[in-house]
């Protein structure tokens, strides 16, 4: 029993954002910027002339510090195009900023978990499991174990996907070992 204590919600990457969620951040970055930018350009138009002149006066700061952001955005870039801009350090205090933020928590986590079984298991193991699950033979799957057994796991997982494939075997292998048990304590299983 290698993949027993598995995480299996770190695994299946709960709390990750939805494709509809990363829209609606999206949605709600843009409408913010368009209301201030709104409220600026109408200033004039509001009747209460302390209420006018302290939107004016706001939405003049923005617009100037939008403008000095660019500039600065552009020097860096021409002089330093290999730092982390400034952009990306606003970015990260906007709503899709901290769903970005949030989705890269758990890929690090699903990363380190993998990483720490790979250390502990070789997952030529999963093979044996396949009576249980056929879907670890998958192809995908079959290429995460030789990843492991060339030694160059770490190296390859660096995108997304291959992270999720990862974890997919991890967990498909979690669940194959508590068909066996099932299977070998009571003759039958639950488990599809």
């Amino acid at each position: 029993m290698h993949f027993q204590n598995l995480d299996v919600s770190v695994l299946l990457m709960y709390g990750r954002s939805t494709a509809r969620q990363r829209v609606f951040a999206w949605a709600i970055s843009v409408f913010l910027l368009v209301s201030l930018l709104v409220l600026f350009w109408y200033a004039p138009v509001i009747p209460d002339e302390d209420i006018a002149n302290t939107v004016q006066a706001f939405g003049s700061f923005v617009l100037e510090g939008f403008g000095g952001a660019a500039v600065i955005v552009m020097v860096q870039r021409l002089l330093f195009p290999m730092k982390r801009t400034l952009t990306d350090q606003v970015r990260r205090f906007t709503p899709i900023g901290f769903i970005e933020e949030r989705d890269r928590s758990v890929l690090d986590n699903a990363y380190i978990q993998v990483m720490e079984t790979a250390s502990r298991v070789d997952f030529r193991k999963a093979l044996e499991l396949a009576a249980y699950d056929p879907e670890i033979l998958s192809f995908g799957n079959l290429r995460v174990i030789v990843q492991q057994r060339r030694g160059r796991l770490a190296r390859w997982m660096v995108t997304e996907e291959r992270i999720s494939q990862a974890c997919f075997l991890l967990y498909l292998c979690h669940r194959a070992e508590q068909k066996k048990r099932q299977i070998t304590e009571t003759g039958q299983t639950d488990i599809f």
